[in-house]
């Protein structure tokens, strides 16, 4: 669910949600992680995105202001998760 620079994603059957990680500070970045490295800037997400996996794998177009409902639906079900993790 985590990956490089705090990057936060759900999967929820064909939709996937990643949560934006950006803010004063890359969230999360770790103690070995380098700010210069590019991977990290590639891993930034300015803003919530919403992908249908099925129609689109390759996730080039983000739906999330087509699907204002879908995308609200996802950002719940990521908060309940890290809500239930320990």
């Amino acid at each position: 669910m985590q990956g490089i620079s705090g990057a936060i994603a759900l999967r929820d059957g064909d939709w996937k949600f990643i949560k934006a990680n950006i803010g004063p500070t890359i969230n999360d970045m770790g103690s070995g992680a380098k700010s210069a490295d590019p991977r990290i800037a590639l891993a930034v997400t300015k803003s919530d995105q919403l992908f249908n996996l099925a129609q689109e794998p390759g996730e080039n177009h983000d739906l999330s202001v087509q699907l204002p409902d879908r995308l609200d639906a996802m950002r719940k079900n990521l908060q309940s998760a890290l809500s239930a993790s320990p």
